[in-house]
């Protein structure tokens, strides 16, 4: 194959793959205290990214991809860096399409607390997650169940237990 033949095939694959994440699209509602925002798809995308090998229900692992969720917080504007006092009275309610919910502590997505990573997945073995699954997913590593992995995410929000 000519050099121009594999440049124009290097092409094609870099549109492609850009095109299967301009397919995701969705934007997501995130609050951390100062009311609602909705971030756009391409914002988040924009993010440092982790992978994180799991598997669910005993399925086989999979390589899942997207930015930490305590980083994805940390854009929108919530002050994560010296958790300590009534700081570690936060707790972060995640929502999907569906109405699921689920709750994480604050200390549980940071690195000074655990080495357990919490993403906001928008792929899967390299590809887009599956429609029924995102665009966006919830997936926590090392978790013996995958209970607080939460598809079609709607809604992330950062509050404080109250007195």
């Amino acid at each position: 194959m000519s050099r121009i033949a594999r440049a124009f095939v290097l092409l094609i694959a870099l549109v492609s793959t850009a095109a299967a994440h301009a397919q995701i699209g969705e934007d997501l509602t995130i609050d951390v205290g100062a009311g609602p925002r909705l971030f756009k798809a391409a914002e988040l995308l924009a993010l440092p990214h982790e992978a994180v090998k799991a598997s669910a229900h005993g399925g086989p692992e999979q390589t899942f991809s997207g930015p930490l969720l305590s980083t994805v917080l940390t854009h929108a504007g919530a002050k994560l860096d010296s958790l300590h006092g009534p700081a570690l009275a936060q707790y972060v309610p995640v929502s999907a399409r569906d109405d699921y919910r689920v709750v994480f502590a604050i200390a549980e997505l940071s690195s000074d607390f655990t080495s357990q990573r919490v993403i906001l997945a928008h792929e899967v073995d390299g590809q887009p997650i599956a429609a029924d699954q995102g665009p966006w997913k919830i997936v926590v590593e090392g978790e013996k169940k995958p209970a607080r992995w939460v598809r079609q995410v709607s809604s992330i929000a950062l509050r404080q237990v109250e007195k």
